[in-house]
């Protein structure tokens, strides 16, 4: 029989909930999960846990952080994994270099980075989190932040540039939090319906909404003040070099055919580097970003962000979707296989096969009606 246990933030018990009419959970190898329960309307541990503000919820040794609780024709309970306490704290623009030559880091790896994070948001005064596990990956990179984030949003994509994932759980012998990198590993598993070891699987490959260019409006960058009647200090009707620059027009005139008058721009905002006029308000300048394809494998989309390092994180989410979904038959998550680890699929299509070398980047885990059901999910490796 399934159970469901509660408790407060530092595991002291206070219900265990039997009379459940269903579970959904997921949870992923570098990403926050996530755990919806549907429990009788006359659930006892509902009343007791109802005016609990801050609590955990364990099933079979996975552990999720209550986000909401509700109540109508059956009570339900909402939470996330409790890598989800990442998303409660905030990080400052940094560089890895400015970290590393100001001592914080030893190297400018994701490790490094990670941990250092880890270790200044989660000290010993403000959670407490012990931090362990490695990337494996000693390889430099260059990281960094230009506005305020989410440490969630940072550490899974740091940890991304080494192929890593990461885990908080709960130590019950030191009684503490564990944040955890984990590297994935090699599994020599075949995954598959002629395996004997699916019962169902989907394959999908959806170009909709993948693009491989994007363009973005990013701040011109002020260069200070520039007398139009005199050409002070001297610009070029035509600079390249100086494309999206802006000066302002302290003293109006006119040059190179055109008119500046006092207060306005003198700005580069054209791909061809020719100087015009702007009023303050045009604050922003096109930007293209994307790889080397040409022609009609160029494909473009207009993105949200307003600085380089955002737009390219928001043209790299724009990908082209090659999955696989298997709901698995006798495979269990941390028997057979672990979050992080690249098995080969086989996904039989017709009189043929596909077979494709995944990483499973998470699980669903399910229980209607007494029956309880675990699907893969996985992504490139």
């Amino acid at each position: 029989m399934s159970e469901l246990r509660f408790y407060n933030y530092e595991f002291e018990p206070i219900a265990i909930e039997n009379e459940i009419i269903s579970v959904y959970e997921t949870v992923y190898f570098n990403d926050i999960g996530i755990f919806e329960a549907r429990l009788n309307p006359y659930s006892k541990a509902f009343l007791k846990i109802i005016n609990e503000p801050y609590l955990l919820v364990e099933d079979e040794g996975r552990l999720f952080v209550v986000t909401a609780k509700q109540a109508d024709d059956v009570c339900t309970i909402y939470a996330r994994t409790p890598n989800w306490f990442l998303s409660k704290r905030i990080v400052a623009p940094f560089t890895s270099k400015r970290l590393f030559e100001m001592g914080d880091i030893s190297a400018k790896t994701a490790d490094e980075i990670v941990k250092f994070l880890i270790g200044k948001h989660f000290g010993a005064d403000d959670g407490n989190f012990q931090v362990a596990g490695s990337t494996g990956v000693t390889d430099e990179i260059d990281f960094r932040r230009i506005v305020l984030n989410p440490l969630s949003g940072v550490v899974s994509e740091c940890l991304d540039t080494a192929k890593a994932g990461h885990e908080v759980y709960y130590d019950k012998k030191a009684k503490r939090w564990v944040f955890k990198i984990s590297a994935g590993r090699k599994n020599g598993l075949i995954i598959g319906e002629s395996q004997k070891n699916t019962v169902s699987s989907k394959y999908t490959d959806n170009a909709l909404s993948y693009s491989n260019c994007g363009v973005y409006e990013k701040s011109f960058e002020d260069m200070g003040s520039w007398d139009a009647q005199s050409n002070t200090p001297e610009l070029l009707s035509v600079s390249l070099e100086n494309y999206g620059k802006r000066y302002y027009v302290e003293k109006g005139g006119t040059q190179f055919g055109i008119t500046f008058t006092k207060g306005e721009y003198a700005v580069y905002a054209r791909e061809d580097g020719k100087i015009s006029a702007a009023d303050a308000e045009s604050g922003y300048v096109c930007q293209i970003l994307g790889d080397e394809s040409k022609g009609l494998y160029r494909w473009y989309d207009s993105l949200t962000a307003r600085t380089e390092e955002t737009a390219k994180a928001e043209l790299g989410a724009k990908k082209w979707e090659k999955s696989i979904e298997a709901e698995s038959d006798g495979l269990k998550l941390g028997r057979e296989y672990l979050l992080g680890d690249v098995v080969k699929v086989k996904k039989k299509i017709g009189n043929g096969y596909i077979t494709s070398e995944k990483r499973i980047i998470g699980t669903e885990f399910y229980i209607e009606r007494g029956e309880k059901n675990e699907k893969i999910i996985f992504g490139e490796v």
